[in-house]
Order: structure tokens, then sequence, then C-alpha cells
């Protein structure tokens, strides 16, 4: 099949793993319990591209697009997947909520 990082190795930023983000170091940020649901972006049909020369092209992936949620931490940890129309697949894709890492 099409792996889109060995076919556009450009495509893909790497970071440092063990350079994790500091939520204290973002000014202005604020602890808070997460909301029940959140709203994907979607996508907006446009006539042309945008007026800036810095966009070329994007690719459009068909496929599902699922929100994760994860709270607590060690035995505690709870994942739920949700679809963007709020319907819970989390037992349809237990792979990827093995395989989602624990919040820091």
């Amino acid at each position: 099949g099409y792996d889109v990082v060995a076919q556009q190795p450009g495509s893909v930023h790497r970071r440092a793993a063990s350079r994790p983000l500091a939520p204290s170091g973002i000014e202005g940020a604020v602890r808070a319990p997460l909301p029940e649901r959140v709203a994907p972006q979607l996508a907006t049909l446009v006539d042309a591209p945008p007026a800036h020369g810095d966009w070329r092209y994007e690719l459009k992936f068909d496929g599902y697009r699922i929100l994760a949620r994860i709270a607590g931490k060690g035995a505690r940890r709870h994942v739920t997947l949700m679809t963007r129309e709020g319907r819970d697949w989390t037992a349809k894709l237990r792979p990827q909520r093995d395989a989602l890492p624990a919040p820091r």
C-alpha cells in the first residue's frame, strides 16, 4: 500500500521524543477539566487556493475522523474514541485505543 511517510518524507516533522512539551511554559495556560465533547475542524470547499504563495496543494485521504479523550493516569486511565458525530467507537477501535500514549 501507499506509505505517505516513505513517499513524502518531508511531510513529517520529527521532534525528539525526550523533549516533552511543558504546559507550564505556555503563557496564560490554565489547568481545566476536559470538556465532555469537542468538535473537530472540518474541511471547507472553496473555489480557489489561498492567495498567499506559501500554499501548494493539500491531499485528502478518505477515512474516519476520530477524536481521542484520555483522562486519568495508570490504573485510572480511561480512553474514549469518538466520531465527529459523537458516536463512541472505543470498542470498535481497541488496538488504536491501546496504542495511545498516557497523558503527561
